[in-house]
């Protein structure tokens, strides 16, 4: 596939789409959510190669450095700078197992058990396009749904449980679907073009065969051997030119009928999502409902104006006095 295409899909494109499809695999899990594993991955790895790349430059400049001097890089000067370097390396590589230890950890409390090159190729970030690598993405993905579905039933469709394979399964599709297209967009603007491009070489060669047995007398043999291969070539081209159209054509009715099956599975997994919501909130205001009715209140004392009886006392004691003398 092309670095770059005008029409169609480039290999850029097919990367960042399986990296996509990867992270939305990982989000599907909710492995802890403040816990971006992929992203960090990424970025550790852009670490380890700008160091390796400054560690080539340093070596390459340590060369003519003198072992001394005042004012410009010394032998020691770069030999520090490439262990600065390495360093950065090693912790990022020490950081890149601790990752990797944590988010098999994470599956394994999820009742998910992967071998350590499936948990390596769904963190890692993709660097082909091809069919392989589509392929390796779409096994992996199969593994996981699998062991979703069998938690599901065992929990008796718990709602965690059932997002995560609703979930899962959706990737799954969106890979297959993926890998449809890719094969159909090879078939149209690569195979198909080369195809073609081989049939006009053998009609090319074939013209000048016959020439040639037209201006020579010797040699026959060979040429007519040669024109029966040019042919056979030509029609073998013809052949599975034909044959590839109909294998796209399948191919493109197939995908026409999995993105129904994608459409179907994506309302099943936001059916399921927003039943998990609702039965959350529920939860949620249930817990706090409960709190609030538990607290109990102390019993409201009645107000007895107990000092404005004093002061009315006071007062009718003070007239009561003053009218007697």
């Amino acid at each position: 596939m092309p670095e770059r295409a005008w029409l169609g899909t480039d290999q850029a494109s097919n990367q960042a789409a399986i990296n996509a499809l990867l992270d939305e695999a990982i989000t599907v899990l909710a492995i802890s959510p403040a816990q971006r594993y992929r992203e960090r991955i990424r970025e550790l790895h852009s670490i380890i190669r700008q160091a390796q790349t400054e560690i080539s430059e340093l070596r390459t400049q340590r060369v003519t450095a003198p072992q001394q001097g005042s004012w410009q890089k010394t032998v020691a000067d770069y030999d520090q700078a490439i262990q600065q370097q390495s360093q950065r390396i090693d912790t990022a590589n020490q950081e890149l197992l601790t990752i990797r230890r944590e988010f098999a950890t994470e599956l394994r409390r999820l009742g998910l058990v992967l071998s350590d090159e499936q948990l390596e190729f769904l963190l890692s970030t993709v660097v082909g396009d091809d069919l392989i690598e589509m392929g390796i993405a779409f096994d992996n993905v199969k593994t996981i749904t699998e062991q979703l579905e069998r938690l599901m039933v065992d929990s008796q469709e718990s709602l965690d449980g059932s997002r995560r394979y609703y979930g899962m399964y959706l990737v799954l599709l969106e890979i297959l679907e993926r890998m449809q297209d890719h094969l159909i967009t090879a078939v149209n603007s690569r195979y198909l073009p080369e195809i073609n491009t081989i049939a006009d070489k053998a009609r090319v060669l074939m013209e000048q065969t016959q020439g040639l047995k037209q201006r020579s007398d010797a040699a026959h043999a060979v040429l007519d051997a040669n024109l029966q291969a040019q042919t056979l070539t030509l029609r073998a081209a013809a052949l599975y030119r034909d044959y590839l159209v109909e294998q796209a054509r399948q191919v493109a009715q197939a995908r026409e009928r999995l993105l129904q099956d994608i459409a179907i599975a994506r309302n099943t997994y936001e059916t399921v999502k927003i039943s998990g919501e609702l039965v959350a909130l529920m939860k949620s205001s249930q817990a706090m409902l409960d709190n609030l009715l538990q607290r109990q209140l102390p019993p409201l004392r009645a107000f007895e104006n107990l000092e404005m009886k004093r002061e009315f006392e006071r007062l009718t004691a003070q007239l009561q006095a003053g009218a007697a003398s």
